[in-house]
């Protein structure tokens, strides 16, 4: 659900034309997140 979820944001981020936010979602993704792998 959270990458359903993180997809729309990236849209909305993609449609309003910053990119910045997309990165600061993804963080804010991974932060919120325990470390799983791949970290």
């Amino acid at each position: 659900q959270r990458r359903a979820v993180s997809s729309m944001d990236t849209v909305y981020a993609l449609s309003a034309g910053h990119p910045l936010t997309i990165v600061q979602l993804e963080r804010s993704v991974l932060d919120a997140m325990p470390a799983g792998p791949g970290v």
